[in-house]
């Protein structure tokens, strides 16, 4: 059976200023085209934070790279800039658009889900996770945008297409034969939202691979279930206030388990997350807790720990004691089951009762 994924379209252009330009030389970063063009330095990518393994990404190269190219040539020539070095790069740019500008010329697949950097991933985005990459094919006979310019509208001012079951379909017909023997094994397919019930929640989110790009689908259609099956009474509380040190948060959902009522923190990629333990620690040892109702939780709140779902590798608890470590308590891959949903339920218990 073929796995179901998501796919993009990942515009990568040149330069647009000489600071950049420089920037990336200096730092010895192949220009974003070369990089692919060259197997060896496709290891990580700037990709968005909701990818998954397997993912699959369409490389283009954008069509304006050529008004940058020649821009940043001009540039360095009037500002007595240019150099040996630079005048490479230019030329090795120049003959890579002749080649692939305005075409989808590269295919790869998510290696491992995007993780945070310190600093930007790359100078001039405003990203700040990679992702490791696989399989990259450079292709024989790159897509010419003419071709699927009337079906896929190439977002320009942004990084990222994100392309949809038909589109995926219509670009994988167009790959040679190797390259579609590849890809053989997966398949892009529409989130089936509007059938998913409490009934059918967990078997619907494994076929389909929790294929999230936005938090708020995550909750409606994964995590408010989930957290209606672990609850004691059914009742999810949302946007909690607490007060802490004199400032105001807000939980994502408190529910209460084994008669407590814990905090619980919602993410699609904590991997991709700055600090996931300085998020959540705002939650425990707050001086008052209410619902959004106003309904005071402080008496029955556990303050010292917080539960944590996660899209991409499954739950945790925060331990204030600990601070900057949370562990894991199950994989959310392993929750396709009630029977699942009570095994998690009673490692939630002891976690909070240590």
């Amino acid at each position: 059976m073929k796995k179901n994924v998501q796919a993009i379209i990942c515009n990568t252009n040149f330069p647009n200023t000489i600071d950049l330009f420089i920037n990336r030389i200096n730092k010895e970063m192949i220009l974003s085209i070369c990089a692919v063009e060259d197997k060896s330095q496709t290891g990580a990518w700037t990709l968005p934070k909701w990818m998954k393994k397997d993912d699959i990404v369409f490389f283009y190269y954008a069509q304006k790279a050529k008004y940058n190219i020649n821009k940043i040539e001009k540039e360095l020539v009037d500002k007595k800039l240019m150099c040996s070095k630079y005048k490479k790069q230019i030329d090795k740019a120049r003959e890579l658009y002749e080649k692939y500008g305005g075409k989808i010329f590269g295919i790869a697949q998510v290696k491992s889900a995007p993780f945070y950097t310190e600093g930007r991933a790359v100078p001039e985005s405003k990203l700040r996770y990679l992702a490791k990459i696989k399989k990259f094919h450079l292709l024989k006979n790159p897509i010419d945008k003419s071709r699927f310019d009337k079906k896929i509208q190439i977002i320009r001012q942004g990084t990222f297409t994100t392309i949809g079951s038909e589109e995926y379909k219509l670009l994988f017909n167009m790959l040679d034969e190797n390259t579609k023997d590849r890809f053989a094994d997966y398949n892009i397919c529409p989130f089936p939202y509007s059938k998913i019930t409490l009934k059918n929640y967990l078997s619907l989110n494994q076929k389909y691979n929790r294929n999230y790009q936005d938090e708020a689908s995550f909750r409606s259609y994964f995590v408010d279930y989930l957290l209606k099956d672990l609850s004691d009474d059914r009742v999810i509380f949302s946007e909690c206030r607490c007060r802490k040190g004199g400032k105001t948060n807000y939980i994502d959902n408190v529910i209460k388990i084994n008669g407590v009522y814990i905090p619980v923190e919602v993410k699609l990629n904590i991997n991709a997350e700055r600090d996931i333990c300085d998020q959540v620690s705002k939650y425990c040892k707050v001086d008052d807790v209410w619902t959004s109702e106003d309904i005071d939780l402080k008496k029955q709140y556990h303050n010292k720990k917080c539960l944590i779902i996660d899209n991409i590798n499954g739950i945790y608890v925060y331990d204030s004691k600990i601070k900057s470590k949370i562990k894991q308590i199950m994989s959310i891959d392993g929750i396709n089951t009630k029977a699942n949903i009570y095994v998690l339920k009673r490692k939630i218990i002891n976690e909070f009762e240590k």
